[in-house]
């Protein structure tokens, strides 16, 4: 299991009774005891902890452990009664703030779905430094984003009484509330990577948008309050336009696409205008950025259909139609307030649009790159071009990847969808991983590969050279020429080591443990044979099989600079942090580095890779010694020995895995025969065939 934080061991203060004290100071003193234990609690259960609210988390704690004394010194000192009450005040109102504060912190922010590899590109788009950013996951039915600027400020006034010096208290805060129902369906990360981040982008520039429209007048029939309802209606309909239009500046043309199949459901309503409305906008934007039906492709056909279609109208509600009128009457001024948050040097290009042709080649082909590498360096595949790439494949490729993945048929276009996101998942946690390898410092790719003295050619051995293996790594764009090898491809290639016949690979931050249960063993023949005796088909024995396998084993994440601790004769399963894609005519032997196994650590089994497999090889970690061994994502863990195979190559059951995986043993056609064969207690024995 991964190193659990350390929790707070500070001892806690005796506490008067509540008799001598007013019932309103005791209430907040308690409420702060109950935030401190949450606190602990959280710690404790939570081994992901979001990297982005550490800071919130400790300075939350110490503000619980400050708070209380200093408010008890402060009662001390002043006798006064007026002087007491504005103590109990504060100290209730600091009890109100610690509680939200900690709400925002433990509420849905651990849930393992959640997209967090999304967050410092989102953080880098916002102008302001020091801007905290939380994910949650909540039952909302649409992405939902609160940015607090002044309430923040005025959450760290209440606190800066009992706050250590230099505590944690950001100018701004944005929560990002991610449906339930969309935290595993990455494309749809879109409409928060970029409309919900201009919502936030607008704040800080002071919500200028809030300021169009007002002074419209309105039928002169209208009552006070339906003015002031038309005004409200107005305020949001212009916020949310203005965000369309800059996420289609920042985010290109598939956040159309993301938008329209969200909300084409939805009426307007007092918070969001007609979908139709917003559309002809995004779409208007992308005309002004120079893209054309020939560049868009599929994308732009999508986007055209959508258009002609008929969305739900506001019914007649004459508050929505006034509204619409003032709105219709700002669009030039919309337009200009989105480019002002997202100005032409920052825009989502036609050409770099262009460039996602070929990293949606690679998707097609079931490979989750994350890089490009020349032979000389390695350059990180932004976060944008990657999801413009998925929605190509989305739109207008999707039957080619069934295809690749062998689901043809009925059931193929739900399949191919969910290994589309699958792989855009996995090419997304690999460009963070780089991105993240070098912001802490860590040594990456040379600039100047290093020439090979003596590069061998193909020898007529089955092992390749280290020449070989490093020009077959080379990425190549568009279709292999004749006579030119197909690549290796290993996505991200983080300081590649590569000798003769092997490439090192690394740990990734993705395991899987076996509960430790009272279930004495995993028979698995016998609850095989149980299934069969209950009258179960082939198809509900393999579902059965796969519900429980899951049930008997724990998934943990350890993100990068944390550590998974391997106790003595312990299995766990681990991936490589890097995604394989090999040709038709190489294979790979797994090897356990030496510097490892003589630490105990050993990649056991399954020690052969096929020809043609894509995807993350899972590791079989072993801890042979006496002592507990600390292992970290990112350290080099194995070795790839490449050999020549012949072809016909076929994929296996582990094809474009993106994470460790668990035994598929159920699968295999023989076991229910075996099973058969095999009496259960208590129940009389089938006769057996009489031979001929």
């Amino acid at each position: 299991m991964p190193a659990r934080r350390p929790t707070s061991s500070s001892p806690r203060r005796p506490r008067a009774s509540a008799a001598s004290r007013p019932p309103r100071r005791a209430l907040a003193e308690a409420r702060i005891v109950a935030a401190e234990r949450r606190l602990d609690e959280f710690e404790q259960q939570v081994v992901r902890l979001p990297p982005e609210l550490q800071g919130a988390l400790s300075s939350a704690r110490a503000y619980c452990q400050t708070a209380i004394a200093r408010f008890n010194a402060l009662w001390q000192a002043d006798p006064d009664p007026d002087a007491r009450l504005r103590i109990e005040v504060g100290y209730e109102l600091l009890g109100e703030a610690l509680e939200h504060l900690i709400n925002e912190i433990t509420v849905g922010t651990a849930d393992d779905s959640l997209p967090l590899d999304l967050v410092p590109t989102m953080r880098s788009w916002l102008e302001v430094e020091d801007h905290e950013i939380t994910l949650r996951a909540r039952p909302v039915d649409s992405y939902i984003s609160t940015t607090r600027g002044r309430p923040t400020r005025t959450i760290r006034t209440r606190l800066q009484e009992a706050a250590p010096q230099g505590a944690w208290s950001p100018r701004f805060w944005t929560t990002f509330d991610v449906p339930l129902a969309s935290r595993e369906m990455t494309l749809r990360h879109l409409i928060m990577l970029g409309h919900e981040v201009a919502h936030a982008q607008d704040v800080e520039t002071g919500g200028r948008s809030r300021g169009l429209g007002k002074g419209a007048k309105h039928p002169s029939n209208f009552t006070e309050e339906q003015v002031k309802r038309v005004t409200g209606v107005i305020s949001k309909w212009i916020g949310e336009l203005v965000a369309d239009v800059a996420a289609v500046r920042r985010v290109g043309p598939a956040v159309v696409i993301a938008m329209a199949e969200v909300s084409h459901r939805r009426r307007p309503t007092e918070s969001h205008p007609p979908l139709g409305l917003r559309l002809r906008m995004m779409d208007d934007e992308l005309r002004v950025l120079g893209y054309t039906a020939q560049g868009l492709g599929a994308v732009g056909a999508t986007i055209s259909s959508w258009r002609q279609q008929q969305f739900p109208s506001s019914g007649g509600d004459v508050i929505l139609e006034d509204a619409r009128r003032v709105v219709e009457q700002q669009l030039t001024a919309i337009r200009q307030l989105a480019r002002s948050l997202v100005p032409d040097g920052r825009a989502y290009s036609p050409r770099s649009f262009a460039t996602t042709a070929a990293i949606a080649d690679d998707l097609v082909d079931g490979i989750a790159r994350s890089d490009r590498y020349n032979g000389r360096r390695s350059q990180p595949l932004g976060i944008v071009d990657l999801f413009n790439a998925a929605m190509r494949v989305r739109v207008g490729r999707l039957a080619d990847l069934a295809r690749t993945i062998g689901a043809e048929g009925d059931g193929g276009e739900v399949r191919a969808l969910e290994t589309l996101d699958r792989l855009l998942k996995r090419a997304i946690e690999g460009v963070f991983l780089e991105e993240e390898w070098r912001r802490i410092g860590l040594p990456g790719p040379p600039e100047e590969a290093e020439r090979v003295t003596a590069r061998s050619r193909a020898n007529s051995s089955g092992v390749l050279s280290r020449g070989e293996i490093e020009s077959r790594l080379v990425t190549r764009r568009g279709p292999t020429r004749r006579g030119q090898r197909e690549p290796i491809v290993v996505t991200p290639l983080i300081d590649p080591q590569v000798s003769a016949g092997t490439l090192d690979v690394r740990l990734g931050r993705h395991f899987i443990a076996l509960r430790r249960t009272r279930i004495p063993g995993f028979d698995l023949l016998r609850m095989i044979r149980e299934l069969q005796r209950d009258g179960w088909t082939s198809r509900q024995i393999l579902e059965e099989l796969a519900i429980r396998f899951n049930r008997s084993v724990e998934k943990i994440y350890v993100p990068l600079g944390d550590e998974f601790v391997l106790h003595p004769y312990q299995l766990v399963l681990a991936g490589t942090l890097e995604y394989i894609a090999l040709p038709g005519d190489v294979g790979a032997h797994v090897l356990s580095r030496s510097s490892t196994g003589r630490l105990g650590i050993i990649s056991a089994t399954a020690t052969y890779v096929h020809a043609r497999f894509h995807g993350v090889v899972t590791l079989e970690l072993v801890n042979t010694g006496e002592t507990p061994v600390s292992i970290a994502p990112g350290m080099r863990i194995a070795q790839l020995l490449f050999v020549r195979a012949g072809g016909g190559a076929r994929p296996g059951r582990y094809q474009l895995s993106t994470e460790p995986e668990i035994s598929q043993l159920a699968f295999d056609r023989d076991l229910e025969r075996l099973a058969r064969a095999r009496p259960l207690p208590n129940l009389p024995r089938e006769p057996r065939p009489t031979p001929s």
